[in-house]
């Protein structure tokens, strides 16, 4: 498992993980993907992707459709987040 990499090291654990409390009324969404690249024989792909949006647009993220205008797409490095409760 990946967290047992950090099990001794709690402070680089720290840094990994992310508290995070939507506002009322946002939901989750998570889409699970394998993807198969013909130049890579064998290789598939796995990718998990989690939502948070105000439930009635959820479906809109969910789908792939949502727009990006003006914006550019840059990579950003990811965290796990832990929803709050």
């Amino acid at each position: 498992m990946y967290f047992e990499d950090y099990r001794d090291d709690p402070q680089k654990l720290q840094k990994l993980v992310v508290d995070y409390r939507p506002q009322p009324g946002f939901k989750a969404g998570v889409s699970l993907v394998e993807t198969e690249h013909s130049e890579y024989p064998g290789f598939i792909a796995r990718t998990m992707t989690i939502y948070f949006a105000p439930e009635w647009y959820l479906s809109i993220y969910m789908d792939g459709k949502m727009l990006l205008r003006g914006k550019r797409q840059s990579e950003k490095k990811l965290a796990l987040i832990r929803h709050a409760t």
